[in-house]
């Protein structure tokens, strides 16, 4: 029994059953298991001599038996002669015992009238019951240990985080579903690779060792760590690792590593920040974006000694694209005009859209007001030119408001925006397509 696996007992049960009966010579053998949740007995394995015979015990001797039930749980064996009503001569059952507790009990009877049971037979009986108490013990371990490993694997590989688990050497002793389907790497390829790091490009493997060997060496509970891996199918995963070590009872070291694929969430901030900086229609900076630029510029000039241009842009005649050919048109030709501005600005320069059809353009690292005029002459040229739109011929200009900043001027953006606010509409008052 010690060395039969769990899938094999019952039959192996039924077979030491059969053999015991026969070796001291009765008719017939079984076992009745107890359920202490519903105080019954129920049969669970039974042999006869005569395979010919009725497979069902008779029910006169189990009410027999079960009435002798108390004795069980007290531990008592049972023996009984003379039951010819039901063709028995003689019985004798043993309680199987764990822990002190009646789990159940094995009988064996036989109907000859010459059959005595031996004080011999009735030990061997005996300790036959306190093996099959073991086996039966080991069993509802093992049970209750499948159960709890069945359960623990299911909880494991329906968690929402990739976890695995490697000796010191970089050997995979366990690997969850969720890290194979991130990886796209089969758990058989895990198990059998000397070094798991041996199945990621090189340029993964390298920062993998690192950690590993990080968290091997310091004292630290955990390490973590951001990684991109590429899968097979040539997409790129952003995994957010988490590793820990560990010691099992002898000593020895290994490594628990957990993983979230934050592809998608890291996406979605990366959207939620552009968004929250960025004009969604024109792909330009915002409001917001232009007022952090704006204060980094100022600063500049302050500290290397130069000047730069604050322009409030207007387009003029907008107005009559967006109520002659709809909004849908409107806003492709804001799309296209802000393509165009930010084309003919310097890489130093930003332009950012404050709303409708109002952009504003700060023009840094300006030696002297002069510096600004080819730039704004651009702006004048590039605001003029015609641009097609479904297949239709759109044209307007702009009103340009400049002001300027220089080194040591007391005043903040704000006030820079309103001035080029004010010179904006002065712009339009003179004549509109020049800036002031």
């Amino acid at each position: 029994f010690i060395n039969i696996p769990l899938e094999k007992l019952e039959v192996t049960i039924q077979d030491a059953l059969e053999k015991m009966a026969a070796f001291v010579g009765v008719n017939r053998a079984y076992i009745y298991d107890y359920d202490p949740k519903t105080d019954l007995f129920s049969n669970t394995y039974r042999w006869h001599v005569d395979e010919k015979a009725m497979d069902t015990l008779n029910p006169v001797l189990e009410d027999i038996l079960l009435r002798f039930k108390s004795s069980h749980h007290c531990g008592e064996y049972l023996c009984l002669d003379n039951l010819s009503s039901i063709g028995i001569n003689r019985l004798i059952a043993i309680p199987l015992l764990q822990g002190g507790v009646c789990k159940g009990f094995i009988g064996f009877d036989s109907s000859r009238k010459e059959y005595e049971l031996k004080k011999d037979d009735i030990e061997l009986l005996t300790l036959f019951s306190r093996l099959l108490s073991n086996v039966h013990e080991r069993r509802d371990i093992e049970m209750k240990l499948s159960h709890e490993r069945i359960m623990l694997e299911a909880i494991l590989d329906n968690a929402p985080l990739g976890i695995w688990m490697t000796d010191i050497d970089g050997k995979v002793k366990f690997v969850n579903k969720t890290y194979c389907d991130i990886t796209g790497i089969s758990e058989e390829q895990f198990l059998n690779a000397e070094h798991y790091t041996s199945l990621f490009p090189k340029e993964v493997s390298s920062g993998c060792l690192n950690s590993d060997k990080e968290v091997l060496l310091c004292d630290k509970k955990a390490h973590s760590s951001i990684e991109t891996l590429p899968m097979k199918d040539g997409k790129k995963r952003l995994l957010e690792i988490t590793k820990v070590k560990v010691l099992d009872e002898n000593g020895h070291i290994g490594i628990i590593g957990l993983s979230t694929d934050i592809t998608e969430r890291h996406a979605q901030q990366q959207h939620l920040e552009y968004i929250a900086h960025y004009d969604t229609l024109t792909k330009l900076p915002n409001r917001v974006l232009l007022s952090d630029r704006l204060n980094h510029a100022l600063a500049q000039a302050d500290r290397h000694k130069n000047s730069l241009a604050v322009v409030y842009l207007d387009l003029d005649g907008f107005k009559y694209i967006n109520d002659q050919y709809g909004h849908d048109s409107g806003d492709l030709f804001l799309s296209a005009m802000a393509q165009r501005l930010q084309k003919t600005l310097r890489k130093v320069d930003t332009i950012a859209r404050l709303g409708g059809d109002e952009f504003v353009v700060i023009l840094p690292d300006l030696k002297n007001h002069s510096d600004s005029i080819p730039l704004l002459e651009r702006l004048l040229q590039a605001s003029s030119k015609k641009i097609i739109i479904k297949n239709t011929e759109l044209n307007v200009s702009a009103s340009l408001g400049v002001t300027f900043f220089d080194a040591g001027d007391k005043i903040d953006a704000d006030q820079l925006l309103r001035q080029a606010d004010h010179a904006m509409y002065q712009a339009k008052i003179s004549g509109k397509n020049r800036y002031h």
